[in-house]
């Protein structure tokens, strides 16, 4: 049975054909109720073979019946609980992560220099300490208590004439 077509259910059949015997009409009145020239499509429905959705909807509607109480639903396997547990995203992406932790780390541990090197650099190879100075105040700046790779040099003025 395609997305497009429905069949009744044995108990919806027997609903179907109550109302059908209520209304007291023929299967060739009720396909010309819902607009066909023929009644194979009514005598499906009632044999519970598959027709197209928009007829079984309009039959049901014409024996004054719900469509959804008529129908019969496909039956849905429920999934396991282990497969939904592993189904979860975190797991997936812990997954990826392990498994591709390796080849990141192989691609993107070195540093490709291009100034005068023959090799790659790994990246703890590149690491420069930092020496960071606390804030100084206004007098520390002025003062020389710098260490001497910081102080300024001073030169002579030049003159732009």
């Amino acid at each position: 049975m395609g997305k497009r077509s429905l069949k009744a259910s044995q108990s919806g059949i027997a609903k179907a054909k109550q109302a059908f015997q209520r209304k007291g009409w023929t299967q060739e009145y009720l396909a010309a109720e819902v607009g066909l020239e023929t009644r194979q499509s009514v005598w499906k429905f009632f044999a519970g073979r598959p027709i197209e959705r928009h007829l079984f909807i309009d039959i049901c509607f014409r024996l004054d019946l719900e469509w959804e109480d008529i129908v019969e639903l496909p039956e849905v396997e429920p999934l396991p609980a282990e497969v939904i547990e592993k189904s979860s995203a975190e797991h997936w992406l812990e997954q990826a992560r392990s498994s591709l932790s390796s080849a990141i780390q192989q691609q993107c541990g070195f540093l490709q220099a291009t100034l005068d090197m023959a090799h790659p650099l790994t990246l703890e190879q590149v690491y420069t300490p930092v020496r960071v100075l606390p804030e100084p105040n206004h007098q520390a700046m002025v003062g020389s208590n710098r260490p001497p790779e910081f102080q300024p040099v001073r030169s002579a003025p030049v003159s732009l004439d």
